[in-house]
């Protein structure tokens, strides 16, 4: 195949890309398909795209006997002649460059908890969650033909309200890194914000402290972690600084009698105290096993996350265990990019936006273990 082939294959593919981006944008606010099968649809595009980058990278590769420029390829001659005179060759420069076509990004931590979410999309300046709670009182037995039956005074309808907050992140990028580069910068700033904006998501669900959000008078998520802490009837205050698996025990127990499926949240160093536990009796033993080899406890699963909180100070919410799947995040928009130019300044902005924000629907809904 063709050089000029295969690099218009390429060019086609990232217009197939970008346009595949928008539509699956649109079918996940639709309720069509979920953020994981969009990721997996963009993983695929995007494999075949490194494919092609692998082959055009073969046509641009040294052939046999070559020359490089600036002078003749080095023989194994050259090199005998030179330890016989005891002396060394250099390159100077003339050796060959391998550019890799491809952005290798920093790891960052896994955000698969987003995955679990209520997601209400759309550009709305406010969305508004019915709530019935407290639910109605368990209804009494009556006589027959009974009369003058109370009404229920338990039940309550209220609204859990999300107002989406602009988050924002500029990355400024220069004239050369845009022109001269062997890579299309601007094809891939997609997937550079979208890790960047669900970072901000996962971050904000764990420890976002918007405890006003509904007035609309913060710029922060309310973050589970945090909301545990309002959430008194559900805490359980700890005997030591971490907990021990006897009281993670407990705390799955109390949230496997739940109607709701449950998941227990911690931070790796706190997942590493809880499994230092030195009690011996069997129970611990069998606790520990069930951590270890499933990453469950009494049927609950247990979900290490690096973005959950790990300090042990007086007051700290350091394990968490709620129905994740009434977690809200309210999504007004889709990832807006603006490239802004600054007069005498060679340097492209890429100024990228998002609105959305998240809340427990029911602070009630979160457990926790608190240190003392």
């Amino acid at each position: 195949m063709k050089l000029s082939t295969l690099t218009a294959q390429r060019e086609n593919l990232k217009l197939e890309i970008a346009a595949n981006v928008k539509s699956l944008a649109n079918e996940i606010r639709a309720g069509k398909i979920t953020r994981a099968e969009a990721d997996k649809k963009i993983g695929e595009l995007r494999s075949r795209k490194n494919q092609l980058d692998k082959k055009i990278a073969l046509f641009n590769k040294p052939k046999g006997d070559e020359k490089r420029s600036g002078g003749a390829r080095l023989t194994n001659a050259d090199f005998i002649k030179a330890a016989a005179e005891k002396r060394s060759l250099t390159l100077a420069g003339n050796g060959a460059v391998n550019q890799v076509k491809e952005i290798i990004k920093a790891i960052v931590n896994d955000d698969s908890l987003l995955n679990e979410f209520r997601y209400y999309y759309g550009a709305n300046s406010e969305t508004n969650i019915p709530v019935l709670s407290p639910r109605p009182a368990v209804p009494a037995g009556a006589a027959e033909g009974a009369s003058g039956i109370a009404d229920d005074s338990t039940a309550a309808m209220g609204v859990t309200a999300l107002k989406p907050i602009a988050f924002v992140s500029i990355l400024p990028v220069t004239l050369e890194a845009l022109k001269l580069n062997s890579i299309d910068i601007e094809s891939e700033l997609n997937s550079i914000f979208d890790e960047a904006f669900r970072e901000a998501m996962h971050t904000g669900a764990l420890t976002g402290d918007g405890a006003a959000i509904a007035s609309g008078s913060g710029n922060k998520m309310k973050g589970l972690f945090t909301a545990a802490a309002a959430n008194t009837a559900g805490q359980t205050t700890l005997t030591g600084s971490t907990p021990t698996l006897a009281e993670l025990a407990k705390l799955a127990i109390t949230v496997r009698a739940k109607k709701e499926r449950f998941e227990i949240v911690v931070s790796p160093s706190i997942y590493a105290a809880i499994l230092a536990d030195t009690s011996t009796n069997e129970s611990t033993k069998i606790y520990k096993e069930s951590l270890i080899r499933d990453k469950e406890i009494e049927g609950v699963k247990v979900r290490i996350d690096a973005d959950a909180p790990s300090a042990t100070s007086t007051g700290s919410v350091e394990v968490v265990a709620a129905p994740l799947g009434r977690y809200a995040m309210g999504v007004a928009s889709e990832i807006i990019i603006d490239p802004i130019k600054v007069k005498g300044d060679t340097k492209t902005y890429f100024q990228a936006a998002m609105f959305f924000t998240g809340a427990p629907i029911l602070d009630g809904d979160v457990y926790s273990l608190v240190v003392a």
